[in-house]
């Protein structure tokens, strides 16, 4: 269910993203050592050691106290070792507390025409690293620097300039950044609209973005381009962006846009009139139900249960075993929503500790951390993460759920431990696994493949066992 899986999305991503990043001890002859090629993620498992090297140096604080002191000369010596020897991010701590010092620095650096090709060449990008420090600290005295490199050639340089420009947010990024949004590459158009989003969601973004911008963001939606970013257009201006979102234009399973448009219009809790959403998911009905439509009526089914009308309940049940896997998340959602469910996940995500939750909401967060670990990166990264600590809630929240597929993969993994269980506690279980681990290739592949390749429907699955024991999720 996509509203269930995006928070989980985020802690996943980051935390592989984690184990693949090796910290640097500091600022100079420290960063040299950080440029050697970092160990894979199968080199973690193998030799947890590296794993609690890794962690006593993300242990190690800046001295953020000593840098306050630094003059300027020490200061742009630092910026250049940051962008030009590939920092770390304690650098990257170091220097963002600095905020206009470095900013300074920055733009100096920038003005410098004896390293403008050094900084714009490479395979590490050195002025995406001037990108990653102004964006820590958002300031209008940078937007005449970066303006002139969404001209670039490379639409890498454009990109990151865009996403700097949107995030600073003041009226005086509007020309600049209505340039990015009519750049003819996607991913420019994107970062600049990141940009904004982020702007909005600091509390940054100026009137006049917000209304100047907002025809510029309104016509790439009307064109079906970036429309990902539909809840921008809200953030902007609600009602006119909502009246635009309603409108048969942009209401039709003709727009390409659709999906999207209904997702943002769900996130923020809008309802669409359930006369229209009859009426769209009956079109939707006729179709071919391939992408884009599968999502499209994933989102309208959604939409319906937002109304909390008994009589809908049908419909949705209908799809609920559907060939589609989005419609039967977007049916499985709108049954939860319909029974007053809604936002049930999130009250898990802020419990504090799973001791503040009912052996129900265990299990089904135990499940869903499952699922999510899996997907993103195997058996490996489940057990390797703090999140193999609850495999036995996992096991048994699958068992008492009814799934039989996912079940079985599960109990074929535990196998590969051989006579003993996967340890509760990670580093005993860390342990584990880089005896199992030793060859070349991981042990649990086919049974990751297994798992990707299931036909059991999990999101069903779990909607019914919500349902079963709606009382301990309300």
């Amino acid at each position: 269910m996509k509203a269930l899986q995006s928070p989980l999305f985020w802690i996943v991503a980051a935390a592989a993203v984690a184990v693949l990043v090796v910290i640097g001890v500091g600022i100079g002859a420290a960063i040299k050592n950080a440029r050697r090629d970092p160990p894979g993620f199968l080199d973690y498992i193998k030799n947890p050691e590296l794993w609690h090297e890794l962690e006593r140096e993300r242990a190690e604080e800046p001295d953020l106290d000593a840098a306050q002191k630094w003059d300027d000369q020490q200061i742009e010596a630092a910026v250049r070792r940051f962008v030009f020897e590939d920092g770390s991010r304690r650098d990257r701590r170091v220097l963002s507390s600095l905020g206009p010092k470095t900013t300074a620095a920055l733009l100096k650096l920038l003005a410098d025409n004896s390293v403008r090709s050094k900084l714009l060449n490479g395979s590490d990008l050195p002025f995406s690293q001037v990108c990653e420090l102004l964006s820590e600290n958002p300031s209008a005295a940078a937007v005449p620097s970066l303006v002139p490199f969404l001209e670039a050639k490379s639409k890498e340089i454009r990109k990151e300039a865009a996403l700097v420009l949107g995030t600073i947010g003041t009226d005086a990024v509007v020309p600049s950044v209505r340039t990015a949004l009519q750049d003819s590459d996607e991913y420019v158009r994107s970062y600049a609209l990141i940009g904004l989003l982020r702007a909005s969601e600091k509390k940054r973004l100026g009137d006049a973005c917000r209304q100047e911008l907002f025809s510029d963001v309104q016509q790439l939606i009307s064109e079906g381009k970036n429309s990902a970013y539909a809840r921008l257009l809200l953030e902007m201006n609600k009602d006119k962006a909502t009246e635009f979102f309603l409108s048969d234009t942009i209401l039709t399973p003709n727009n390409e846009s659709l999906h999207d448009v209904l997702a943002a219009l769900n996130e923020r809790e809008i309802l669409v009139p359930r006369d229209r959403l009859l009426l769209l998911i009956k079109q939707l009905a006729a179709t071919s139900l391939k992408y884009p439509h599968d999502y499209q009526l994933g989102e309208a089914l959604c939409s319906l249960g937002k109304h909390e009308n008994a009589e809908d309940r049908t419909t949705l049940e209908r799809y609920l075993s559907h060939s589609e896997k989005r419609v039967t998340e977007g049916a499985a959602n709108g049954m939860l929503v319909s029974h007053g469910l809604n936002g049930f996940s999130d009250r898990i995500w802020k419990a504090e500790g799973t001791a503040a939750l009912a052996q129900p909401q265990r299990n089904y967060l135990a499940v869903m951390v499952l699922d999510a670990e899996v997907r993103n990166g195997g058996f490996s990264q489940y057990f390797f993460n703090s999140s193999g600590d609850d495999w036995k809630t996992a096991l048994s929240g699958l068992e008492t759920m009814g799934s039989k597929e996912r079940l079985a993969i599960l109990k074929k993994t535990l196998a590969k431990f051989n006579k003993s269980s996967p340890s509760e506690n990670r580093n005993q279980r860390m342990e584990q696994l880089a005896k199992i681990e030793s060859g070349k290739d991981s042990v649990f592949n086919e049974l990751n493949t297994r798992y990707y390749e299931c036909e059991e429907n999990l999101e069903v699955l779990m909607m019914h066992y919500v349902l079963r024991n709606a009382e301990a999720f309300r």
